[in-house]
């Protein structure tokens, strides 16, 4: 399809990301940092694209596809204790996308990128954050609550980090 990228494609992106991880339980952080290359992959692209002064700065969705497909493989490959090779996610894409076009796909997103794969995560400021929280007392009685109210706080701030990471409105906002 040569239509330019919209919102719902990216929105059927994450959800398809999530529901592979949560399908293979691996980390819902994978998804995110996955989503974070795409969304920066496609603002470099897009504004190289623009300088160049083409007739469209949008790619189409096989791009995207392609784009996403990569972004996720990368994730993986990088945060995660195993690797998927490039023909299982070929085949998670139904075949949309290539093994071949996923491999060469990883060096335009490594390079463009600059290779600045491991920045800090919103799920890692949420994480650090909760650890300094002061604990109420040091009986044990105290320490099953706190570390409730903890993981409550930590399942509810993962829950928004993960809304916000969908919505295409938060897109040009700052990470910090």
């Amino acid at each position: 399809s040569t239509a330019a990228l919209d919102v719902p494609c990216r929105t059927r992106v994450c959800k398809w990301m999530f529901h592979i991880i949560n399908i293979m339980r691996l980390q819902h952080e994978t998804a995110a940092i996955a989503i974070s290359y795409l969304d920066r992959f496609m603002s470099i692209s897009c504004a190289h694209k623009s300088k160049q002064k083409r007739s469209t700065t949008k790619c189409n969705r096989r791009e995207y596809q392609l784009v996403a497909s990569t972004s996720f493989y990368i994730a993986i490959k990088i945060h995660e204790p195993f690797v998927l090779r490039p023909e299982v996610i070929s085949s998670l894409t139904r075949g949309l996308v290539t093994p071949d076009n996923i491999i060469a796909c990883e060096k335009i997103i490594l390079t463009t990128l600059r290779w600045r794969m491991n920045g800090p995560t919103p799920h890692q400021f949420i994480n650090y954050i909760l650890k300094l929280l002061p604990s109420s007392s040091s009986t044990s009685s105290s320490s099953t609550t706190d570390q409730e109210l903890v993981s409550k706080l930590s399942e509810s701030s993962h829950s928004w980090i993960e809304m916000a990471i969908k919505d295409y409105a938060c897109i040009p906002l700052r990470t910090s």
